[in-house]
C-alpha cells in the first residue's frame, strides 16, 4: 500500500505551486540544497524564496550530498521538516 510520495528536485515557483495546490499533493517535496552539479540544484537565495511558500499538506525536505557544517548552518533556520542525507 502506498502511503504517499516524494517529488524531489523542485527548483522553480511554478512547479512548487502546482504540486502544493494539486488535488493529491505529494507527502514530501525535496530541494537539492548543496550539489551545484545537479541540474535541479537550488541556490541559497532561490531556496529562501521557494520555502516562503506555505507547503499546506506537504512536508519540505532538504536533500543534501555530504553536507558541510557551513551549509547546515546556512539552512538551519529554513522551514525544512526533514533532511535527506
Amino acid at each position: 500500500m502506498i502511503k504517499g510520495c516524494k517529488i524531489c528536485g523542485i527548483s522553480d515557483l511554478n512547479t512548487l505551486n502546482f504540486l502544493i495546490n494539486h488535488t493529491y499533493p505529494p507527502k514530501f517535496i525535496g530541494f537539492i540544497c548543496n550539489y551545484p552539479k545537479s541540474s535541479r540544484y537550488v541556490g541559497y537565495e532561490n531556496l529562501e524564496n521557494l520555502l516562503n511558500i506555505n507547503p499546506k499538506k506537504s512536508c519540505y525536505v532538504a536533500v543534501l550530498v555530504k553536507p558541510s557544517i557551513e551549509i547546515l548552518e546556512k539552512i538551519k533556520n529554513f522551514p525544512f521538516d526533514y533532511y535527506q542525507l
